[in-house]
């Protein structure tokens, strides 16, 4: 979980004055592209498709920790994995695929989600004229699978 300010501090003040939280609006914060680690895996049966993804991906400033296949092929369905310590980074994800279901894997500690293309794959939505994160985060010259 991460705080959010001035939210979180808005919160604690409520608790320490025993107030109600009664028409207080709870929200999501959108956790930045650029702090998000994505493996991503192909699930279907069309060569290179993770790599074409990842690029994709990592134009948009998100961090690309591997690329491979899928375990079993086909997948019929792009999914989002997901631990616990990295349920905060999904709706970031989610939100730049097409198509796409998140799954929770509750045993995992990693921050990392797995991305796995499923044969509903469509896409990247297309970026928003403002949308100025994708650009500013993006380092031609920066090879983000190495390590």
């Amino acid at each position: 979980m991460e705080w959010v300010q001035p939210q979180a501090r808005t919160l604690f003040q409520i608790v320490a004055k025993d107030k109600s939280v009664a028409g207080i609006k709870g929200g999501q914060a959108k956790t930045p592209r650029s702090k998000i680690n994505v493996e991503v895996r192909n699930g279907t049966l069309r060569s290179g498709l993770a790599t074409t993804v990842a690029v994709g991906l990592e134009q948009r400033g998100y961090h690309i920790t591997k690329i491979g296949d899928a375990p079993r092929k086909p997948v019929p369905r792009t999914t989002v994995h997901y631990s616990p310590n990295g349920a905060s980074r999904v709706p970031t994800l989610t939100a730049d695929l097409l198509s796409g279901t998140a799954r929770p894997v509750p045993g995992a500690t990693t921050s990392r989600l797995v991305l796995t293309i499923g044969d509903d794959w469509k896409g990247l939505k297309a970026l928003r004229a403002d949308d100025s994160e994708a650009l500013k985060g993006f380092d031609a010259t920066h090879d983000t699978c190495a390590s």
